[in-house]
């Protein structure tokens, strides 16, 4: 379908700069002047129309449905969000010793999270983080160092 557009629009072109060389110079500018000031009008309109469906869709809010986040390997961690130091093998990043209280031999597998209570629209979008491997680490969003292995320094 866009392939005929673009052959149509095309073609359009190439017989209008045919007409405008047959009509000789002058005449040709005079033409150019009328055909780009409706071409601008065009694109004024088009422009509006644009900004009147973006601040429609600002003011109906596209609402967010649920997240969903499981944690069924062992040791595993699942979470919308991971930011800082976080590992499932059994030493801590030297680093966060003193950040996390919560030793990486004992990391928390998280729940289901409660989804969002707003109804299904056409625009919104599921997200589901699952981390089911053994030692697995999965977000929708990691900022920090993760490590999945014993030597968490990397020097092996």
């Amino acid at each position: 379908m866009m392939r005929g557009w673009r052959i149509a629009a095309g073609l359009a072109l190439v017989v209008l700069g045919v007409l405008l060389f047959k009509a000789g110079l002058d005449d040709a500018d005079k033409w150019a002047s009328v055909i780009g000031v409706f071409v601008g009008l065009l694109g004024l309109i088009l422009s509006g129309y644009g900004v009147m469906l973006s601040h429609r869709a600002l003011q109906s809010g596209l609402q967010a449905t649920g997240v969903q986040v499981t944690a069924s390997g062992t040791r595993s961690i699942a979470g919308q969000t991971i930011s800082g130091n976080v590992s499932t093998g059994d030493t801590v990043p030297p680093d966060s010793a003193e950040k996390d209280k919560t030793p990486a031999g004992n990391a928390p597998q998280a729940g289901p999270a409660p989804a969002t209570e707003a109804p299904q629209t056409a625009g919104a979008a599921q997200v589901t983080v699952t981390a089911s491997g053994e030692r697995s680490i999965a977000a929708q969003t990691i900022s920090g160092t993760v490590s999945t292995g014993d030597n968490a320094t990397g020097n092996r």
